[in-house]
């Protein structure tokens, strides 16, 4: 079977795909060859470590491709009908090829060069990837989608790969690095803290992860004392140790963050879109890879807002608005009573389309959704308590008279 032929067909699904994205891919590509090849440093294999635990479906695509018993041969993985926009991508894939060189292991050369290409590939958002799965004559095609996957619960990923469950994990010590530990407070909180000043602040590669997942809030103190609220479906990465220079965080979902003032400190949340830098300011930012667009909306101080080719700065009150895969920002005037319900135990819904209400409904309390057709489109409003639970608030959207529905376990039917 030739390798050519594990790919048949990209399917372009977003319009664009941005330079993040691509570092993003090339850099798992490059940790997956060296960890093939045993070079992985231990922050290296932590990272690594972490993608695979949170993507465990293309982790099971990748371990059965490279287990596969066929003599794939060596000839160069060919990739057809790519559209403009994937152009640059694929021209760094043949950049790359010289870096991807047999090494005689355990494994066969040809698996090294198609596992980094699986890699790229499966790290490009909007793509859905079909693999060949039929013999030489063979036209049986199994389409992969990619979705990102969080483990159930709260659970916190130290930087030697460990993976502590915080709902299990009584009040305490959970951990310690170096100059700061790792203690988990009462109710949904879990503490850095320092044991260094301010100007004795010692860089670290160690990377934590806090990751949400649906139906999970939790709150979160970062090293230098600054607090983060994390929403639903969503992951933070941040270093054990913030550099003196600056300090940086990782975000994909929604967190709400209050940024400990420091002067000549600055401190930047990365998201997939743009990139948000600030000094001591409270703000919220939505930056789920599953929604059309990403909001940063600026309580108080000052907050710029960029990507690789605009800027906004934005005023308290004002909302950023970045179509993702768009060029520039939109700004606006934000409406904080709807922006930050969320933190304050609400859901607010003000003329939202049934569609994107559910999606928050899905979030909040961990249920799908299926909406008949007949209905989509249509716009409701309210304010609800989260606590007072998902069937309380079905109950009042079906008094509107314009909507019902019907639960199946987890499953929910959206009906006229």
């Amino acid at each position: 079977m030739k390798i050519s032929k594990l790919f048949s067909v990209f399917t372009i699904t977003n319009n664009q795909m941005n330079d993040n994205q691509i570092q993003q891919a090339l850099r798992m590509a490059s940790l997956f060859k060296k960890y093939l090849n045993e070079e992985l440093s231990s922050n290296e294999r932590h990272e690594l470590e972490v993608w695979m635990k949170t993507h465990p479906k293309n982790h099971e695509k990748l371990i059965q491709l490279i287990q596969n018993r066929h003599d794939l041969g060596t000839e160069e993985l060919k990739v057809d009908k790519i559209q403009h926009a994937y152009h640059r991508l694929i021209s760094r894939i043949n950049e790359e090829k010289e870096v991807f060189k047999p090494i005689k292991r355990s494994i066969k050369p040809a698996y090294r060069y198609i596992a980094a290409a699986i890699i790229l590939i499966i790290f490009s958002a909007g793509l859905a990837i079909i693999f060949y799965n039929g013999n030489e004559n063979g036209t049986n095609d199994t389409i992969v989608s990619v979705k990102r996957e969080l483990p159930k619960g709260v659970t916190l990923t130290l930087s030697n790969g460990k993976i502590v469950d915080l709902e299990e994990k009584q009040s305490g010590l959970v951990a310690s690095h170096e100059n700061t530990t790792i203690i988990k407070g009462s109710g949904n909180l879990i503490t850095y803290e320092s044991s260094v000043g301010g100007g004795e602040r010692k860089a670290t590669d160690a990377m934590n992860s806090l990751s949400v997942s649906r139906g999970k809030q939790y709150q979160l103190i970062l090293p230098d004392g600054s607090k983060v609220w994390l929403n639903a479906e969503t992951t933070i990465s941040f270093p054990v140790s913030f550099n003196k220079k600056e300090r940086v965080v990782s975000l994909t979902g929604e967190a709400y963050f209050e940024v400990l003032h420091a002067s000549n400190w600055s401190f930047r949340v990365k998201t997939r879109e743009q990139n948000g830098e600030v000094l001591g300011t409270t703000f919220n930012i939505s930056a789920y890879p599953d929604d059309a667009k990403s909001l940063t909306t600026l309580v108080s101080g000052s907050v710029k807002v960029f990507d690789q080719t605009s800027s906004k700065l934005l005023k308290p009150g004002q909302l950023a608005i970045k179509e993702n895969g768009g060029a520039s920002f939109l700004v606006g005037s934000a409406d904080l009573e709807e922006t930050l319900a969320w933190k304050n135990g609400l859901l607010v819904f003000k003329d939202e389309t049934i569609e994107n209400l559910t999606i928050a409904l899905a979030r909040t309390f961990d249920v799908d959704f299926d909406i008949d057709p007949k209905i989509k489109g249509q716009h409701f409003g309210g304010s609800f308590s989260i606590k007072n639970g998902l069937p309380n608030l079905l109950r009042s959207l079906e008094q509107t008279g314009a909507i019902k529905f019907k639960m199946n376990g987890r499953r929910i039917s959206v009906m006229p």
